[in-house]
């Protein structure tokens, strides 16, 4: 589940390599199929991916009815098709086969997870997937990103600064957001961010940098950081993910240059990004960030009517709990001048479990909020809810 780092594509091309070798290896079946869903994000459920992705593990389970990572990877695809109850019933036949599988524990959390049940059930099976296989990256960083996410501010920093985590992009990103949301702190989220090895800053580095120049308010750090990251989304496998960091990419930096006065180039880079975002649309009519990133460059040129219209067709009610968060449409319902409505997807948010934290008063997407009452208060309760974390006693 997630964005697992660049080099997935190279390990769909590998697996195909080995199952056109030995075309009845089931495992290396399964693993082509977990790959292909990861290798796109996970969440935008293109058809073609979707496709390859089941293919290969209904081949899996076909060669091995009674191979737990076939069920497992026939689950990762029912949950990329944000279908959950199958992936449950998968889970369920991959556990009866191996107890205690460590890759079932975890998809297992993770559908808990997406369904936003974050109560003590979900929680009892994060710590049994982390128990299971302490040394996965994997596992670290996604039960880390969703206790991030849900305001389980103490767990993500002790699962996320695990030396077993640290080997993938992700860690670095979600412990530095982390600490920004759970103690507001700038600094010391840059200086997590930049332990990164030069070998992981991808994409989402850059831009998890920009945004918090961004909220420090220090405007050439943030604009050099999101050049930064657009020319990674021109060199890295263009994944819907990537190619929706490319689109935000070259809409903030028309943003910065708009304020700056250069209208020229922010109106070059608002065309080049209503263009990408047209054809991300298009190519991915299921993947509900594309119509977020639609509807953000629409909003940022003044078409309410047009940004409205993609922000409808984006499917928030199914989005994953992760992808709510981090690119809610209420930052859209902002931008165009929606107070109420933004204020009262916020709430939503906050009052399904999401941990916002401090990220609220800090981030400036949320700017046009700032005079807004119900929007203070809001803050106030995110932002104590926060300071009442307690460090994880080890």
């Amino acid at each position: 589940p997630g964005r697992s780092g660049p080099d997935l594509s190279q390990a769909v091309r590998q697996y195909e390599a080995v199952v056109r070798l030995d075309p009845e290896f089931a495992l290396a079946w399964a693993h082509l199929a977990n790959a292909a869903v990861a290798s796109t994000g996970g969440y935008d459920g293109s058809d073609e991916t979707i496709a390859k992705a089941r293919q290969a593990a209904d081949t899996a389970l076909r060669l091995g009815p009674n191979l737990p990572e076939a069920h497992s990877a026939r689950a990762y695809v029912h949950l990329a098709e944000l279908e959950f109850e199958r992936a449950t019933r998968e889970l369920d036949a991959a556990e009866k086969l191996r107890p205690n599988d460590a890759e079932a524990a975890l998809l297992r959390a993770w559908v808990e997870y997406q369904w936003g049940a974050w109560t003590p059930q979900f929680w009892s099976l994060a710590q049994r997937a982390v128990e299971l296989d302490p040394q996965s990256t994997r596992t670290l960083w996604l039960m880390g990103a969703a206790a991030t996410v849900s305001g389980h501010f103490a767990e993500a920093e002790d699962w996320l600064g695990r030396p077993a985590a640290r080997q993938s992009t992700a860690p670095f990103v979600f412990r530095a957001l982390n600490r920004i949301a759970w103690r507001g702190e700038i600094p010391t989220a840059l200086a997590q961010l930049q332990e990164c090895p030069e070998s992981f800053r991808a994409e989402i580095f850059f831009r998890s940098v920009a945004r918090l120049h961004e909220m420090a308010r220090d405007p050439e750090a943030a604009l050099l950081a999101w050049e930064r990251a657009l020319i990674a989304t021109q060199t890295q496998d263009r994944t819907s993910g990537v190619r929706e960091g490319h689109v935000s990419a070259l809409l903030q930096i028309g943003v910065h240059y708009s304020r700056k006065g250069d209208d020229v180039r922010a109106k070059a880079c608002f065309e080049e990004a209503l263009i990408e975002a047209e054809k991300l649309v298009s190519d991915y009519p299921r993947y509900a960030p594309a119509f977020l990133a639609l509807a953000r460059v629409r909003a940022q040129r003044g078409e309410k009517h047009l940004a409205e219209e993609a922000l409808s067709k984006g499917g928030v009610s199914r989005m994953p709990a992760p992808i709510q968060y981090f690119a809610s449409h209420a930052e859209v319902l902002a931008q165009l001048g929606r107070i109420e409505d933004a204020v009262s997807e916020l709430r939503r948010l906050h009052d399904s479990g999401v941990g916002f934290g401090h990220l609220l008063r800090l981030e400036p997407k949320w700017d046009p909020l700032r005079g807004d009452s119900k929007f203070q208060q809001l803050m106030r309760e995110a932002e104590a809810r926060a300071n009442a974390v307690k460090p994880v006693q080890r």
